[in-house]
């Protein structure tokens, strides 16, 4: 039986003592999943976010390339599939 993701929402935080991520942790693990080879938008969402919001962040923390990198990988992405072209379509 395949085992169910675990999302860390803010109960799951508190009822296991855990602390939520800082920014920079943020940042650092957005690095580490691109580097990777993970898409933008699934190393926000196992982050519990958005990609706008990680540029932002990266954005407000100094780092405004990790930024650029990251919307750049998912434009890059959905050009490369042919998703920005569905969007446009529907």
């Amino acid at each position: 039986m395949a085992s169910e993701p675990i999302y860390l929402n803010r109960e799951r935080i508190r009822a296991r003592g855990d602390k939520p991520m800082t920014g920079g942790e943020k940042l650092t693990e957005v690095e580490w999943l691109l580097d990777a080879g993970v898409h933008p938008d699934h190393v926000a969402a196992q982050l519990g976010t958005t990609v706008d919001a990680l540029v932002k962040l990266a954005r407000d923390h100094g780092q405004a390339g990790l930024g650029r990198r990251t919307s750049a990988e998912q434009i890059r992405h959905d050009r490369d599939t042919g998703q920005g072209a569905r969007k446009r379509a529907a």
